[in-house]
């Protein structure tokens, strides 16, 4: 949009699974998206946009500081000028990147657990890791969630959404079992 880039999170929990435009833009319109991040662009080569996303990276995306304070264990924020991106674990492939960075957060530890367990009660600092997966192709097939996978000792585990292109007085709710995508490399 204009000179920034949005990382915009799609709302997947409802959604219409029909060939009727209409219907598609109808639940789009109707639920809310989240714009994660915005980015300026730095420039466009080939087509493809250039953007800095260290500020992206060197924030508190697991929301440590807010479990803290839940916690009781006190008051932190994301100090930038304590943090770097961590290059060593950092990488790039062909169907995924992986981008660590070393993450500092500054406050006053006020709890009973976490200044035992770091050296400075006002300072502390981990490691947050990024994945980016290529999204499987369309050649992909769900499978659908069976609650009896739990009790057999499957472990499948499901996650679903709401189909609202669903004719009316069928579930409206669709599962699917997580799992991997196993192939035979010789049929």
């Amino acid at each position: 949009m204009g000179p920034r880039l949005l990382m915009i999170e799609q709302n997947l929990d409802y959604r219409a699974n029909s060939d009727d435009a209409d219907e598609r833009r109808a639940v789009r319109d109707s639920f809310a998206e989240s714009v994660i991040w915005g980015f300026d662009v730095a420039t466009e080569r080939n087509g493809k946009l250039i953007v800095d996303a260290t500020s992206f990276f060197l924030r508190d995306s697991h929301g440590i500081a807010r479990r803290l304070a839940d916690g009781g264990e006190g008051t932190f924020a994301v100090d930038e000028t304590r943090s770097a991106m961590y290059l060593e674990r950092t990488r790039a492939f062909p169907d995924n990147s992986e981008i660590e960075a070393r993450v500092t957060f500054t406050g006053k530890a006020e709890g009973p657990y976490l200044q035992t367990v770091i050296p400075d009660s006002g300072a502390f600092t981990v490691n947050l890791h990024h994945s980016f997966i290529r999204l499987p192709d369309d050649d992909y097939e769900p499978l659908p969630y069976d609650p009896r996978a739990g009790i057999i000792g499957l472990g499948y585990g499901d996650s679903g959404f709401f189909d609202y292109a669903t004719d009316i007085g069928d579930e409206l709710s669709v599962r699917y079992a997580r799992r991997h995508r196993l192939e035979k490399v010789d049929p």
